[in-house]
């Protein structure tokens, strides 16, 4: 894990990696933008699919970039490969395809919406587990039970008045741990069992 004391100042972290966005730019080295219901725009890599702290936490006090770094790893050796793709003579060896199939998978899994989509289905899950404990009425008590037991603190509710408002399902669930979120796109653990 990486991790660095906390900072004012937040970095700005490519979704997109900068090297691939290059592969889109003109002679000129413009990469020409394009948004809906927006006239197309010259821009630099560099300023473009990129959000501050995207793949930056500080859950534990600690600035944790250890999936920027990860991912910057699987870039490096991703990148040689991709730039020789145009030429037809080149003949990528296993190991090659290996660190390009691992680049296109992440790309796919580090985007925004991706991110968005996994928040949302953890959510659901945990509210269909959730509803199911709670028509099983001994054994949501006993789960209620323990959980007061292994935090210390109560739930501050009757455990029969708090089934019964899992069961009418008038609330929302947010996944919003960022931690989580990354952990679930898995870079730690893939990049490193393919190092």
């Amino acid at each position: 894990m990486t991790v660095t004391p906390l900072r004012s100042e937040a970095k700005a972290q490519h979704y997109i990696p900068n090297f691939y966005l290059k592969g889109f730019t003109d002679p000129n080295s413009v990469l020409w933008v394009y948004e809906r219901f927006k006239p197309p725009r010259g821009s630099a890599s560099k300023k473009e699919a990129h959000k501050p702290d995207y793949y930056t936490h500080a859950e534990h006090g600690q600035r944790d970039e250890t999936v920027e770094f990860e991912l910057e790893a699987i870039e490096s050796r991703a990148a040689p490969v991709v730039r020789k793709l145009a030429n037809y003579h080149f003949a990528p060896s296993p190991e090659q395809m290996g660190h390009l199939y691992l680049f296109v998978a992440f790309m796919f899994a580090r985007v925004p919406s991706w991110r968005g989509v996994l928040d949302q289905y953890l959510a659901q899950f945990v509210r269909d587990a959730q509803l199911r404990n709670a028509k099983d009425r001994d054994r949501f008590h006993r789960q209620c039970a323990e959980i007061e037991k292994n935090t210390g603190k109560s739930l501050g509710m009757d455990y029969e008045e708090l089934r019964q408002y899992v069961l009418r399902g008038e609330y929302k669930i947010v996944q919003g741990s960022i931690a989580f979120n990354l952990a679930a796109c898995g870079a730690t653990q893939i990049s490193k069992s393919s190092a």
